[in-house]
């Protein structure tokens, strides 16, 4: 014997979506923070979580990536010394000079 199809005979879905949405949602939180802890161990060639030591070693290389910056920088400025800068002088005015254009011969 069958049972009528009538409203109190049926489930409720509402609870069995909930759990679904919460496992989903579960999955999915897991899979970030795999691929953030893996991003991070690529990044820092450490896996170590240890905040005041990785924040010193942090500080530590990016001075010391400034300071080749600035004496690359400054290498390069080194060799440009002494070439032609283009066709206006020192002055910016094409006098060649930074004497403002007048020259000490009266002319």
């Amino acid at each position: 014997m069958a049972w009528p199809p009538t409203l109190p005979h049926y489930t409720d879905p509402l609870p069995q979506a909930l759990v679904l949405t919460a496992i989903v949602i579960a999955f999915a939180m897991t899979a970030v923070s795999i691929v953030v802890a893996i991003r991070s161990r690529a990044d820092n060639d450490s896996d170590h979580v240890d905040g005041s030591r990785a924040e010193r070693e942090f500080k530590r290389n990016e001075l010391r990536r400034h300071e080749d910056r600035r004496a690359r920088e400054a290498n390069a400025g080194d060799e440009g010394r002494g070439r032609h800068r283009g066709t206006r002088g020192v002055d910016g005015r094409g006098n060649g000079s930074s004497d403002g254009g007048q020259r000490g011969d009266g002319a």
